[in-house]
């Protein structure tokens, strides 16, 4: 056994010993009938050592990897804020966001407390979803509810939805002061786009400045 007391102190270490020490044992000479063996210890020592490879490469791996962004790569938009009035369009994209993804959704319908709760809550959501085509001539006017917007929303992913909008944008921030627009109305696959466009900003930032 004291040979044995310069192996590693490990499970594996200790099988392959055991295994080893039947196939050749050492106070014993090898027999005719031993070295048919030796083949199969060969064998096993091979798999001790494919293991230990194995083992060594995942401890690389884990040691490269940074599990503190491993949340990185899941979804993070749960809560979303959408601020419209009950128009053509938005109960549908309201059902889409909670049925069909099974997002936490508050509808913020009457533009006259549009301001109140975008600086109570909007900065506590996942995302913020704003309807232009509720912002009339009247009070609020988009554009400086928009820049308000983005003052309380510097990290929060601001989403935009018109029915006169003629395209999506996934990437609107550099021609508006939004992130994403949506065309309304809009396909379930095209919001789980923007979903995922905006879980990239949210993890990122936003690269540019509002114009």
């Amino acid at each position: 056994m004291s040979g044995l007391s310069n192996k590693r102190l490990s499970i594996g270490g200790a099988v392959r010993a055991r295994l080893t020490g039947y196939f050749f044992p050492t106070h014993l000479g090898k027999t005719s009938a031993e070295e048919g063996e030796e083949e199969n210890a060969k064998e096993v020592n091979y798999l001790f050592d494919n293991f230990d490879q194995r083992i060594s490469k995942k401890k690389n791996i884990d040691a490269l990897f940074d599990y503190k962004n491993y949340s990185s790569i899941l979804p993070i938009i749960k809560n979303v804020i959408v601020f419209s009035r009950l128009c053509e369009g938005v109960s549908e994209f309201r059902h889409q966001l909670e049925i069909e993804l099974e997002l936490n959704v508050v509808m913020v319908n009457d533009p006259n407390v549009f301001y109140e709760w975008l600086f109570r809550g909007a900065h506590i959501a996942d995302l913020v979803v704003f309807n232009k085509d509720s912002f009339l001539d009247e009070y609020p006017c988009f554009e400086t509810f928009m820049r308000a917007a983005n003052s309380v929303c510097d990290e929060v992913p601001i989403v935009v939805t018109s029915k006169k909008f003629m395209l999506n944008n996934l990437s609107a921030r550099g021609q508006n002061n939004w992130d994403i627009s949506l065309a309304l109305p809009v396909s379930t696959y095209t919001i789980k786009l923007a979903l995922q466009k905006a879980t990239d900003i949210a993890r990122d930032g936003k690269s540019i400045e509002s114009p």
